[in-house]
């Protein structure tokens, strides 16, 4: 069982990994968003000596700078009733599930 905090870093690393491996998504402008404000430091700062897979951060700040035009934002949960959404169906379904979005 991942814990919340967990969760979140794991996720968004997922979300780089695929999208680094989809050669259409290259070179396009790619927004990660997420409502951890302590996951999106995690990447943008030294700091995540709380998060034991550290090897993950590394690696999403990799993919971030591999796509070049790709950015992680924070979004408040409230405030973003898509993500919130995914979030709850994800608690019900089993297995991988991706969800792209083209605006």
């Amino acid at each position: 069982m991942v814990d919340t905090s967990t969760a979140e870093p794991l996720a968004v690393h997922k979300a780089c990994i695929l999208s680094a491996a989809n050669e259409v998504l290259r070179g396009r402008k790619i927004c990660f968003e997420s409502d951890s404000k302590e996951a999106i430091s995690w990447v943008e700062d030294e700091d995540f000596k709380n998060f034991m897979p550290v090897e993950v951060i590394h690696d999403i700040r990799s993919k971030l700078r591999l796509l070049d035009n790709a950015s992680l934002n924070f979004v408040p949960r409230g405030a973003n009733s898509m993500e919130d959404g995914l979030a709850k169906r994800g608690l019900v379904l089993e297995g991988e599930n991706v969800v792209w979005n083209v605006f």
